[in-house]
């Protein structure tokens, strides 16, 4: 059995008193105003104890108390842990517009992937495998032609001797779909592509494996010209740890000009995730220690000034 001291709430001269058995409660003359009823716990069980007319509902010794506090404490922060630490199937961070001018404008430079395929048109066909495109085909050099400026072998501002993908449908645009079976059974992680020609406004939007979604990018970059000119040029892509199974890029009225089909499968180590549930639980572990010391505090004045405890 352990005691349990609970405070009258009128402040004065305390006394210890005892009263058995405590279902009979204590009577108002048995004690003095302000004095100190000490209850005895049987096997934790509630009760009520009774003192001038007033109840106050049971506390479980210190010692559980403290156990209970202790476990909410490691059931929060190991929630946290899973809601933040476990993997997420197809978590995607979507990329762009940015200007590109060559593949060392590419945000994938570095990263080590189990395959990648750079498809530059310049073979005059897409040479590389596992990707249908839905609509248009690969163009020559012209006047016209907005390859990527790197292409032809200078950076000048212009791609009119390069090779670049083309299709007369802007609004409906092009859909490049991935077949992870002539990818060694593996859908890309990493996937971009650059917008060269066109009008506004661009829209690239990525899908995952059961074709839902991933999010969508648009841009307003275009500069109404259409004489070869790169500046202009911006890459557009996504990263998803659950793999993409096709890309959509469209712009305004009239044709849509492409280039540098890219992508590529790599473990998306997910380092801004891991940042931030680390944070996260340092937060919340801050959060409940000053929560747990302010409760002491408080215990701790209820000790030397007698308040009502109810």
């Amino acid at each position: 059995m352990q005691a349990l001291v609970l405070n009258a709430r009128d402040r004065g001269v305390r006394q210890n008193c005892r009263n058995s058995p405590l279902d009979a409660g204590v009577q108002p003359g048995a004690c003095a105003v302000g004095s100190r009823l000490t209850v005895i716990y049987e096997n934790h069980e509630p009760f009520r104890a009774r003192w001038a007319g007033r109840s106050w509902r049971n506390e479980p010794p210190a010692a559980l108390a403290r156990a209970r506090r202790g476990f909410h404490w490691f059931a929060a922060v190991a929630a946290c842990l899973v809601g933040f630490l476990m993997p997420v199937e197809g978590r995607a961070q979507l990329l762009g517009p940015t200007p590109y001018l060559s593949s060392n404008d590419s945000p994938f430079v570095g990263i080590t992937f189990s395959y990648f395929h750079l498809e530059n048109m310049e073979s005059g066909a897409i040479m590389v495998p596992g990707v249908t495109p839905s609509a248009g085909g690969v163009i020559n050099p012209s006047f016209f032609t907005d390859s990527v400026d790197a292409d032809d072998g200078a950076i000048d501002g212009f791609g009119r001797l390069g090779h670049s993908f083309f299709s007369n449908d802007g609004p409906v645009g092009i859909r490049f779909t991935f077949t992870a079976s002539a990818l060694g059974g593996d859908l890309p992680t990493h996937v971009g592509i650059v917008w060269t020609d066109g009008t506004n406004a661009i829209r690239f939007e990525a899908f995952d494996a059961a074709n839902n979604s991933l999010g969508v990018v648009t841009g307003n970059h275009a500069d109404g010209s259409f004489g070869g000119q790169t500046g202009e040029d911006r890459f557009y892509g996504i990263i998803s740890s659950g793999g993409v199974s096709s890309i959509l890029i469209q712009n305004g009225g009239g044709g849509i000009e492409v280039d540098h089909l890219q992508y590529g499968f790599a473990v998306v180590p997910e380092p801004a995730a891991f940042a931030l549930s680390g944070v996260a639980v340092s937060g919340l572990a801050a959060c409940l220690w000053r929560r747990r010391r302010r409760r002491r505090r408080k215990v701790a004045a209820g000790r030397k000034s007698s308040p009502d405890r109810r």
